[in-house]
Parts: structure tokens; C-alpha cells; sequence
């Protein structure tokens, strides 16, 4: 096997990895749990601001 055909073979692989890993994300709803959180995490920061001044 010479290196272009490796090379395609690398690139497929981490496609197909790719797309597997974000139907998981979907399927677990991770993403949004992160994006709530972030949310949170901002909210508490202005909180805490407000508290500080």
C-alpha cells in the first residue's frame, strides 16, 4: 500500500469517525446539554457580578 492510498484510507476513517461521533452527540443530546450549561455558567457570571458591585 503506498502513501495516497493510505491517505484515503486516513481521510475516509476520520470522516466516517466524525459523522458516527456527532449522530452520538445528536442521539445523547450532549451538545445541547454543553450549550445549557454554557448558558448557566454565563448567567452565574453576571450574577456574581451584580453581587460584586
Amino acid at each position: 500500500m503506498g502513501i495516497p492510498e493510505f491517505l484515503i484510507i486516513a481521510a475516509i476513517a476520520v470522516g466516517v469517525f466524525l459523522l458516527f461521533r456527532n449522530i452520538n452527540l445528536w442521539y445523547f443530546k450532549i451538545n445541547e446539554s454543553i450549550h445549557l450549561q454554557q448558558e448557566q455558567v454565563e448567567l452565574l457570571k453576571k450574577i456574581l457580578d451584580k453581587m460584586q458591585h
